[in-house]
Protein backbone atom coordinates (compact mmCIF):
# COMPACT_ATOMS: atom_id res chain seq x y z
CA UNK A 1 0.00 0.00 0.00
CA UNK A 2 1.70 3.38 -1.06
CA UNK A 3 1.09 6.36 1.20
CA UNK A 4 0.10 8.56 -1.42
CA UNK A 5 -2.80 6.51 -2.63
CA UNK A 6 -2.03 7.19 -6.86
CA UNK A 7 -0.98 4.88 -8.75
CA UNK A 8 0.80 7.40 -11.19
CA UNK A 9 3.21 8.99 -8.73
CA UNK A 10 3.62 5.41 -7.00
CA UNK A 11 5.78 4.44 -10.19
CA UNK A 12 8.39 8.13 -8.98
CA UNK A 13 11.17 7.79 -7.05
CA UNK A 14 10.20 9.97 -4.27
CA UNK A 15 7.05 7.67 -3.84
CA UNK A 16 8.37 5.01 -3.72
CA UNK A 17 10.90 6.48 -1.34
CA UNK A 18 8.29 7.37 1.06
CA UNK A 19 5.68 4.37 0.38
CA UNK A 20 4.55 2.36 3.34
CA UNK A 21 5.77 -0.86 2.08
CA UNK A 22 9.35 0.43 1.92
CA UNK A 23 8.90 1.52 5.94
CA UNK A 24 7.35 -1.83 6.74
CA UNK A 25 10.63 -3.59 5.74
CA UNK A 26 13.21 -1.30 6.88
CA UNK A 27 11.49 -1.68 10.34
CA UNK A 28 11.78 -5.66 9.76
CA UNK A 29 15.11 -5.35 8.78
CA UNK A 30 16.26 -3.13 11.80
CA UNK A 31 14.60 -5.87 14.28
CA UNK A 32 16.11 -8.42 13.01
CA UNK A 33 19.40 -6.79 12.78
CA UNK A 34 19.12 -5.80 16.06
CA UNK A 35 18.05 -9.30 17.11
CA UNK A 36 21.16 -10.63 15.20
CA UNK A 37 23.56 -8.04 17.02
CA UNK A 38 21.98 -9.09 20.88
CA UNK A 39 23.42 -12.83 20.06
CA UNK A 40 26.67 -11.97 18.42
CA UNK A 41 27.75 -9.06 21.46
CA UNK A 42 26.47 -11.64 23.91
CA UNK A 43 28.70 -14.59 22.44
CA UNK A 44 31.68 -12.00 21.91
CA UNK A 45 32.35 -10.88 25.23
CA UNK A 46 35.44 -9.55 25.15
CA UNK A 47 35.53 -8.74 21.56
CA UNK A 48 32.56 -6.97 20.35
CA UNK A 49 31.66 -5.63 23.35
CA UNK A 50 35.09 -5.03 25.11
CA UNK A 51 35.76 -1.07 25.68
CA UNK A 52 31.82 0.20 24.85
CA UNK A 53 30.29 1.77 27.30
CA UNK A 54 26.22 2.46 27.05
CA UNK A 55 25.63 3.75 23.65
CA UNK A 56 28.90 3.71 22.22
CA UNK A 57 29.90 2.83 18.66
CA UNK A 58 33.46 3.36 18.27
CA UNK A 59 35.13 -0.21 19.23
CA UNK A 60 32.72 -1.18 16.21
CA UNK A 61 35.04 0.86 14.30
CA UNK A 62 38.01 0.93 15.91
CA UNK A 63 39.01 -2.80 14.47
CA UNK A 64 36.92 -3.55 11.74
CA UNK A 65 35.44 -7.29 12.06
CA UNK A 66 32.84 -9.62 10.22
CA UNK A 67 31.27 -10.08 13.54
CA UNK A 68 30.13 -6.36 13.20
CA UNK A 69 28.65 -7.00 10.07
CA UNK A 70 25.23 -6.82 11.34
CA UNK A 71 25.86 -3.24 12.42
CA UNK A 72 27.48 -2.04 9.73
CA UNK A 73 24.09 -2.95 7.74
CA UNK A 74 22.05 -1.68 10.29
CA UNK A 75 23.75 1.64 9.97
CA UNK A 76 22.21 2.35 5.79
CA UNK A 77 19.25 0.56 6.75
CA UNK A 78 18.25 3.13 9.72
CA UNK A 79 19.39 6.17 7.07
CA UNK A 80 16.80 4.86 4.67
CA UNK A 81 13.96 4.16 7.30
CA UNK A 82 14.94 7.59 8.74
CA UNK A 83 14.58 9.15 4.81
CA UNK A 84 11.50 6.94 4.33
CA UNK A 85 10.03 8.57 7.52
CA UNK A 86 10.96 12.22 6.89
CA UNK A 87 9.97 11.89 2.99
CA UNK A 88 6.62 10.22 4.25
CA UNK A 89 5.89 13.01 6.90
CA UNK A 90 6.53 15.84 5.03
CA UNK A 91 4.14 14.82 1.83
CA UNK A 92 1.04 14.36 4.48
CA UNK A 93 1.80 17.32 6.02
CA UNK A 94 2.13 18.86 2.65
CA UNK A 95 -1.15 17.22 1.66
CA UNK A 96 -3.34 18.15 5.01
CA UNK A 97 -2.35 21.89 4.59
CA UNK A 98 -3.45 21.82 0.57
CA UNK A 99 -6.72 19.86 1.45
CA UNK A 100 -7.36 23.05 4.29
CA UNK A 101 -6.94 21.44 7.33
CA UNK A 102 -5.75 23.60 9.86
CA UNK A 103 -6.49 21.85 13.12
CA UNK A 104 -3.42 20.70 15.45
CA UNK A 105 -4.82 17.29 16.21
CA UNK A 106 -4.84 16.49 12.67
CA UNK A 107 -0.78 16.72 12.68
CA UNK A 108 -0.43 14.69 15.68
CA UNK A 109 0.76 11.42 13.56
CA UNK A 110 3.74 14.38 11.92
CA UNK A 111 4.67 15.45 15.53
CA UNK A 112 4.93 11.42 16.05
CA UNK A 113 7.47 10.97 13.32
CA UNK A 114 9.45 13.78 14.31
CA UNK A 115 9.99 12.28 17.59
CA UNK A 116 10.54 8.97 15.95
CA UNK A 117 13.27 10.97 13.79
CA UNK A 118 14.59 12.89 16.89
CA UNK A 119 15.64 9.80 18.85
CA UNK A 120 17.54 8.11 15.85
CA UNK A 121 19.52 10.94 15.76
CA UNK A 122 20.10 11.09 19.26
CA UNK A 123 21.19 7.23 19.36
CA UNK A 124 23.71 8.05 15.94
CA UNK A 125 24.94 11.06 18.17
CA UNK A 126 25.17 9.09 21.15
CA UNK A 127 26.88 6.61 19.26
CA UNK A 128 29.40 8.65 17.84
CA UNK A 129 30.27 11.23 20.07
CA UNK A 130 29.72 9.74 23.47
CA UNK A 131 32.97 8.95 25.96
CA UNK A 132 33.99 8.35 29.45
CA UNK A 133 36.03 11.14 30.75
CA UNK A 134 37.58 9.78 33.31
CA UNK A 135 37.21 10.07 37.60
CA UNK A 136 36.36 13.22 39.50
CA UNK A 137 37.08 12.96 43.80
CA UNK A 138 34.39 15.24 45.02
CA UNK A 139 34.24 15.86 48.93
CA UNK A 140 33.41 18.89 51.42
CA UNK A 141 35.91 21.32 50.49
CA UNK A 142 35.11 23.53 46.71
CA UNK A 143 36.85 21.96 43.84
CA UNK A 144 36.74 21.64 39.88
CA UNK A 145 33.58 19.49 39.26
CA UNK A 146 34.59 20.39 35.34
CA UNK A 147 35.82 23.97 33.49
CA UNK A 148 34.06 26.80 34.70
CA UNK A 149 32.22 24.45 37.29
CA UNK A 150 32.82 24.46 41.07
CA UNK A 151 31.34 21.76 43.64
CA UNK A 152 31.65 20.35 47.07
CA UNK A 153 29.31 17.74 48.83
CA UNK A 154 27.20 18.68 51.88
CA UNK A 155 25.53 15.62 52.61
CA UNK A 156 25.59 11.73 52.02
CA UNK A 157 22.47 9.61 53.29
CA UNK A 158 23.25 6.16 53.41
CA UNK A 159 21.45 2.31 53.94
CA UNK A 160 22.75 -0.75 54.47
CA UNK A 161 21.48 -3.96 54.25
CA UNK A 162 21.71 -6.42 57.82
CA UNK A 163 24.86 -7.89 56.50
CA UNK A 164 26.20 -4.53 56.71
CA UNK A 165 26.50 -4.38 52.44
CA UNK A 166 25.69 -1.24 51.20
CA UNK A 167 22.19 -1.07 50.28
CA UNK A 168 21.54 2.72 48.74
CA UNK A 169 23.67 5.98 48.85
CA UNK A 170 22.14 9.48 47.70
CA UNK A 171 24.61 12.44 48.07
CA UNK A 172 23.78 16.18 47.96
CA UNK A 173 26.43 18.44 46.45
CA UNK A 174 26.50 22.39 45.75
CA UNK A 175 27.54 23.64 42.28
CA UNK A 176 29.21 26.79 41.01
CA UNK A 177 29.36 28.14 38.35
CA UNK A 178 28.71 31.31 35.46
CA UNK A 179 27.37 33.13 38.30
CA UNK A 180 24.91 30.37 39.32
CA UNK A 181 24.28 28.06 42.48
CA UNK A 182 22.08 24.76 42.68
CA UNK A 183 21.98 21.44 44.78
CA UNK A 184 22.00 18.55 42.67
CA UNK A 185 21.73 14.79 44.05
CA UNK A 186 23.68 12.16 42.95
CA UNK A 187 23.19 8.35 44.21
CA UNK A 188 23.60 4.97 42.82
CA UNK A 189 20.59 5.19 40.77
CA UNK A 190 20.39 8.65 39.94
CA UNK A 191 23.55 10.54 38.91
CA UNK A 192 24.34 14.02 38.57
CA UNK A 193 23.16 15.63 35.24
CA UNK A 194 24.29 19.22 33.98
CA UNK A 195 23.89 20.76 30.88
CA UNK A 196 20.64 19.12 29.52
CA UNK A 197 21.49 15.30 30.34
CA UNK A 198 25.06 16.05 28.03
CA UNK A 199 27.54 16.19 31.30
CA UNK A 200 26.43 13.03 33.88
CA UNK A 201 28.26 12.34 36.88
CA UNK A 202 27.89 8.55 38.09
CA UNK A 203 28.42 7.47 41.91
CA UNK A 204 30.96 4.82 41.89
CA UNK A 205 31.99 4.87 45.34
CA UNK A 206 31.61 6.94 48.63
CA UNK A 207 33.41 7.48 52.35
CA UNK A 208 32.85 9.72 54.88
CA UNK A 209 36.03 11.10 55.97
CA UNK A 210 36.45 12.90 59.49
CA UNK A 211 37.13 16.85 59.44
CA UNK A 212 37.94 18.03 62.82
CA UNK A 213 38.14 16.52 66.31
CA UNK A 214 36.66 17.95 69.56
CA UNK A 215 38.77 17.32 72.91
CA UNK A 216 37.73 17.73 76.25
CA UNK A 217 39.51 17.54 79.53
CA UNK A 218 37.63 18.13 82.44
CA UNK A 219 35.75 21.65 82.12
CA UNK A 220 38.01 22.24 79.06
CA UNK A 221 37.42 21.46 75.38
CA UNK A 222 38.62 22.47 71.89
CA UNK A 223 38.41 21.68 68.53
CA UNK A 224 40.98 21.21 66.03
CA UNK A 225 41.94 19.58 62.62
CA UNK A 226 44.57 17.25 61.99
CA UNK A 227 47.78 19.19 61.52
CA UNK A 228 46.73 21.76 64.14
CA UNK A 229 46.79 22.05 67.70
CA UNK A 230 44.91 23.43 70.94
CA UNK A 231 45.35 24.13 74.25
CA UNK A 232 43.87 21.88 77.24
CA UNK A 233 44.82 23.62 80.72
CA UNK A 234 48.74 23.46 80.57
CA UNK A 235 49.46 21.29 78.10
CA UNK A 236 48.72 21.86 74.24
CA UNK A 237 47.79 18.53 72.29
CA UNK A 238 48.87 17.97 68.45
CA UNK A 239 46.62 15.98 66.62
CA UNK A 240 48.89 14.39 63.99
CA UNK A 241 45.91 11.90 62.35
CA UNK A 242 42.13 11.39 62.64
CA UNK A 243 41.31 7.98 61.14
CA UNK A 244 37.96 7.53 59.82
CA UNK A 245 35.65 4.11 60.79
CA UNK A 246 37.76 0.79 59.32
CA UNK A 247 40.92 2.20 59.55
CA UNK A 248 41.90 1.02 63.06
CA UNK A 249 38.55 -0.34 63.68
CA UNK A 250 34.64 0.33 63.71
CA UNK A 251 34.82 3.85 65.16
CA UNK A 252 37.08 7.04 64.30
CA UNK A 253 40.47 6.71 66.21
CA UNK A 254 42.38 10.18 66.57
CA UNK A 255 46.01 10.17 67.43
CA UNK A 256 47.56 13.27 69.70
CA UNK A 257 51.04 14.16 70.70
CA UNK A 258 51.92 16.49 73.75
CA UNK A 259 54.33 19.11 72.64
CA UNK A 260 55.22 22.20 74.74
CA UNK A 261 58.33 24.32 75.02
CA UNK A 262 61.55 23.32 75.61
CA UNK A 263 60.91 19.51 76.16
CA UNK A 264 60.51 16.66 73.46
CA UNK A 265 56.75 15.60 72.14
CA UNK A 266 55.36 13.01 74.37
CA UNK A 267 54.25 9.56 73.48
CA UNK A 268 51.58 9.14 71.00
CA UNK A 269 47.65 9.23 72.32
CA UNK A 270 45.52 6.55 70.15
CA UNK A 271 41.97 8.01 71.54
CA UNK A 272 38.62 6.55 70.31
CA UNK A 273 34.70 8.65 70.57
CA UNK A 274 33.85 8.91 74.60
CA UNK A 275 31.01 11.58 74.12
CA UNK A 276 30.25 10.74 77.89
CA UNK A 277 33.32 10.13 79.82
CA UNK A 278 32.44 6.72 80.86
CA UNK A 279 35.87 5.63 80.25
CA UNK A 280 37.49 6.22 83.52
CA UNK A 281 41.40 8.33 82.59
CA UNK A 282 43.17 11.03 82.89
CA UNK A 283 43.85 13.64 80.36
CA UNK A 284 42.14 14.75 76.52
CA UNK A 285 39.46 12.41 75.88
CA UNK A 286 37.40 12.55 72.38
CA UNK A 287 34.35 13.51 72.94
CA UNK A 288 33.13 14.42 69.00
CA UNK A 289 34.42 13.80 65.36
CA UNK A 290 32.97 16.00 62.75
CA UNK A 291 32.68 14.16 59.32
CA UNK A 292 32.06 15.51 55.76
CA UNK A 293 31.05 13.11 52.65
CA UNK A 294 34.04 11.94 49.91
CA UNK A 295 32.50 10.97 46.56
CA UNK A 296 34.18 9.28 43.70
CA UNK A 297 32.23 10.13 40.42
CA UNK A 298 32.92 8.73 37.01
CA UNK A 299 32.26 11.11 34.23
CA UNK A 300 30.25 10.30 31.20
CA UNK A 301 30.16 12.89 28.34
CA UNK A 302 26.26 11.86 26.83
CA UNK A 303 25.98 13.76 23.23
CA UNK A 304 22.98 12.23 22.56
CA UNK A 305 20.68 13.16 25.72
CA UNK A 306 19.56 16.36 24.76
CA UNK A 307 18.42 15.16 21.11
CA UNK A 308 16.52 12.43 23.09
CA UNK A 309 15.01 15.27 25.85
CA UNK A 310 13.66 16.73 22.67
CA UNK A 311 12.50 13.21 21.28
CA UNK A 312 10.74 12.72 24.39
CA UNK A 313 9.23 16.41 24.59
CA UNK A 314 7.90 16.50 20.68
CA UNK A 315 6.37 13.14 21.03
CA UNK A 316 4.79 14.16 24.43
CA UNK A 317 2.81 17.05 22.26
CA UNK A 318 2.13 14.79 20.21
CA UNK A 319 0.23 12.32 22.59
CA UNK A 320 -1.45 15.63 23.86
CA UNK A 321 -2.54 16.29 20.35
CA UNK A 322 -3.85 13.03 19.76
CA UNK A 323 -5.60 13.13 23.25
CA UNK A 324 -7.79 15.70 21.78
CA UNK A 325 -8.50 14.48 18.73
CA UNK A 326 -9.64 11.31 20.77
CA UNK A 327 -11.92 13.44 23.25
CA UNK A 328 -13.34 14.86 19.77
CA UNK A 329 -14.87 12.17 18.96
Amino acid sequence: MRSDGTEGEGRTWPARLRSQGLGFLCAQLTVLLLAVGSVVIARHRGGDAEGMQLDELGPFFDEPSVSHLWLYLLLPVMALYALNTALCTWHSVIQKWRAGVRTLSAYAPAMMHVAFLLAMVAHLVGGLRSEERGMIAVDGEWGELSEGLRARAVDLVTEEHPDGQPRSAVATVLIQGGGTASSQRVGFNEPLSLDFGRDLYFLVRYARTPQSATFRDGDLSCMVSPGQTCQLGETRWFLTGLYPEGHWGAVPVARLVGVGEGRPPGPDLLLSPDPTGSRAREGPRLVAVEERPLLLLRRRFAAGNPWALGAATVMVLGLVLMGRLWLAR
